[in-house]
């Protein structure tokens, strides 16, 4: 061609679309790419930057390489490859370089300006630079469309920048809809800039002159191959880059959710002990509020560098934050596909170890005095006994502590007690142990060689309550009563051992207060007849152990018998014959009294029925009733139902009851001797003169027969004092409207004095010991015989 001939062309609109296709695709992919910049840390920030850079740069340039091979040229149309990489090079450099200013600078309005200039004159350039890669090609311009195409890549960069890096755009909440239609909008601002362009290029052939090398070049079919095949290579690794890389995140949120929403505190360190990853209960746990991963307590720093066993909890207490805490810790090594790396689980267990501890303090501790408690005390012994240790035990009491709680108040006993376990507890350092056994009871224990001392600190703890005690304003003078009991000895168990220390000390209580009594062969005596006596009380009654001797009452007027007592004994099958003395305090202790008790009326009203059925003359019997057996309910009713299944008169019924007792029991033995009283039950007061009766309670008793105690007639006769005594209590008898029983009248001159001064009965050796049954009924038939 010559002169200045204008080629004249047309578009293909497949290829128009197509470029319209990969502009939107460019725009999408810029979108996913600015908004993982925003959120990229480190390295990785910077790698999406240049990727989205260099995507919207690819893009565009593929656009308008595509959009220029849908012009249709009359002539055959050849591309300078390396122009065309120059123009790829300036759209990518463009793009990278408005990404960067808009991480980089601060105010976004400034960002969107400068970011736009570059980046919309990189692509500008790299329209311009594209257009002279055409061979054999020349072209003009018309400059108002060339800077209207300018004007337009500035402000559809200005677009894509907002778009990418607005927060409410890029966020990824905003759902694809919406991405997708900013993605067309900004594909038509780039895709308008490139056909404005292309309107604004005039193209003429090259002269024939001109000395063209064409087979340097691309043709228009290879190029658009060419560009095709990489846009579709660029665009496919780059959506699978960001779909690995959302399918990662995704995984590392639900981790992240997982690892954060953990009660327990948690990290994740590297083979060096280097913390790489923690949640928000460690950092809460250990009040953590530095950025740095790697500024932790010291403890804690430490403790990662132990050669701790894996899969195991292990206990730390540490000091955090100026806290002191207990911390249980497990470590999982993570080394599967060599990682290397290491998970810690921490939970704060303070309060849980202090709530634990308290429990078990005050399970095994005295809520007053804070001393170890009787618990404690078998869990020691049990322990020092299995180790075979020597032990020394010493068990006290506080005397008359209830005679100041009545006095000065519960709170006042309270007091002297914290005073006394302040006093003692310093006694027991080191190899001992005091303890609160309770009520007014505490042990004490002295374990190996300290157990020798036992005496030396007994003597001093006696010492110690000769001090007085200041109660509430008060000097108050408290004493002890204190046994001793040693192991290896007697005892083989806990229990064995406390309780013969506690026999040791009611043997020092009966030598007085503040006495010390060390348990020795003579109480192990007691001790083992004691056993046998309670291992053989069961089956006493069933095995008809126990019987009945009958001592005669003697009237002073007549010389008969007028009654008799009933008298319990014992055959004990190894000890033999046992004195009630000795064995009734131990049925009252076991709480056998009522069952022995009602046993006893009940065989002696029998007896009296069968001597009845016999045709002895009535006569009356007398049982003697425990204060124990006031406390049942339903005694009265009891001993009624003993009379009429007997048949027995319930006028020859009578029941004896100590002085003490009557007055301990006052109101109650009243009420219950009144409705006995009333049945015809007789009632009299037993070992009279031997409690502190007055005149009045007397009075106030329904009371028949007072029976004087023999400890009054012993040396009675030449002393004027002990008879004038005797004397009284026989007027004071019959002033309040009672017969007088004398016990324990041994030979006639007893006898002829107290018939002198009155008594109308009197019972004693003089006249029988308690016999069988089949002794009194002779006596009767004798009497009967020699009467007739």
């Amino acid at each position: 061609m010559t002169g200045y001939d204008h080629l004249l062309g047309h578009y293909n609109l497949s290829l128009v679309l197509l470029s319209y296709i990969i502009a939107v695709c460019a725009a999408l992919l810029a979108i996913e790419l600015a908004g993982r910049v925003k959120v990229a840390q480190g390295v990785t920030k910077g790698i999406w930057l240049i990727s989205g850079g260099a995507v919207l740069g690819s893009g565009i340039w593929s656009m308008h390489f595509i959009g220029m091979m849908a012009h249709s040229f009359e002539e055959t149309v050849f591309f300078d490859p390396t122009i065309v990489f120059l123009s790829l090079v300036a759209s990518v450099i463009g793009c990278i370089s408005g990404f960067s200013i808009m991480y980089y600078q601060r105010h976004l309005e400034w960002r969107i300006f400068i970011g736009s200039l570059f980046m919309g004159g990189g692509i500008a350039s790299m329209h311009y630079i594209g257009m002279e890669a055409m061979e054999p090609i020349n072209t003009s311009y018309n400059y108002f469309y060339v800077l209207i195409s300018v004007v337009l890549a500035v402000l559809a960069s200005a677009l894509a920048l907002w778009i990418g890096f607005s927060d409410k755009i890029s966020e990824r909440k905003v759902y694809w809809k919406k991405k997708g239609l900013f993605s067309f909008v900004m594909a038509l601002a780039i895709t308008g800039m490139h056909y404005i362009g292309m309107e604004a290029t005039t193209f003429y052939p090259l002269s024939e002159s001109d000395n063209l090398n064409l087979l340097a070049q691309w043709d228009i079919s290879s190029m658009k191959w060419i560009v095709l095949t990489g846009t579709m290579i660029m665009f496919t690794m780059t959506f699978l880059f960001i779909l690995i890389d959302r399918t990662m995140r995704r995984h590392a949120i639900m981790q992240g959710v997982m690892f954060d929403s953990a009660e327990d505190g948690m990290i994740m360190t590297s083979k060096n002990g280097k913390i790489i990853r923690r949640n928000k209960a460690f950092r809460e746990m250990i009040t953590m509020k530095e950025v740095d991963s790697t500024i932790i307590p010291s403890s804690i720093e430490t403790l990662l560098t132990e050669d701790m066993t894996p899969h195991v909890r292990h206990t730390r207490e540490m000091e955090i934050d100026g806290r002191h805490m207990i911390i249980e810790i497990t470590k999982h090594p993570l080394q599967g596909e060599q990682l290397w790396l290491s998970l810690w689980f921490f939970r704060d267990i303070t309060e849980q170890k202090h709530s634990q501890q308290m429990v078990e303090f005050m399970a095994y501790h005295d809520p007053l005095t804070k001393l170890p408690n009787r618990y404690y005390l078998d869990s020691t012994l049990e322990k020092r006994m299995a180790e075979k240790q020597p032990i020394a035990c010493l068990f006290f009491d506080v005397d008359r502590l209830k005679i100041m709680n009545d006095t000065l108040g519960h709170e006042a006993g309270d007091l002297c007690l914290k005073e006394i376990s302040r006093r003692m507890k310093k006694l027991f350092v080191g190899e001992g142990l005091l303890v609160r056994h309770g009520g007014d009871e505490f042990v004490g224990l002295l374990v190996g060689e300290r157990s020798k001392q036992a005496v030396d600190v007994a003597k001093e703890m006696i010492k110690q309550m000769r001090e007085p005690f200041l109660i509430e304003g008060i000097n108050i003078r408290m004493k002890i009563s204190l046994g001793i009991a040693q192991y290896p000895g007697l005892a083989s168990t806990p229990s064995e051992l406390i309780r013969i220390a506690d026999l040791a000390m009611y043997e020092s209580k009966k030598q007085g207060k503040n006495e010390i009594m060390e348990f020795n062969t003579e109480m192990e005596r007691n001790i083992q007849r004691r056993v046998l006596i309670e291992e053989n009380l069961l089956q006493a009654v069933e095995e008809k152990q126990f019987y009945l001797l009958y001592q005669p009452k003697i009237s002073l007027h007549s010389l008969e018998i007028e009654g008799v007592e009933a008298l319990l004994r014992w055959e004990h099958p190894k000890l033999g014959n046992l004195s009630p003395a000795e064995f009734v305090p131990i049925i009252e202790e076991m709480g056998f009294i009522h069952k022995i008790g009602n046993w006893v009326v009940e065989e002696a009203c029998n007896q009296w029925f069968r001597w009845h059925r016999q045709g002895l003359t009535p006569i009356t019997m007398a049982v003697n009733i425990s204060p124990l057996q006031f406390t049942k309910e339903n005694f009265v009713e009891q001993i009624h139902a003993h009379i009429v299944e007997s048949g027995m008169d319930p006028r020859f019924l009578e029941l004896e009851m100590t002085e003490s007792s009557s007055l301990v029991y006052e109101e109650l033995a009243t009420d219950s001797f009144s409705k006995l009283q009333e049945s015809g039950v007789k009632l009299s007061i037993d070992d009279f003169g031997t409690g502190y009766s007055s005149f009045s309670q007397l009075r106030e008793l329904p009371v028949e027969t007072l029976k004087i105690d023999r400890s009054f007639l012993k040396d009675m006769l030449g002393n004027s004092s002990r008879e004038a005594i005797v004397r009284s209590m026989i007027h004071l008898g019959h002033n309040l409207g009672m017969r007088v029983l004398v016990e324990g009248v041994e030979d006639g001159y007893q006898l002829t004095w107290l018939q002198h001064e009155g008594c109308d009965l009197v019972q004693g050796f003089y006249f029988s010991r308690p016999v069988h049954a089949e002794v009194i009924k002779s006596m009767l038939i004798k009497e009967a015989g020699t009467g007739s």
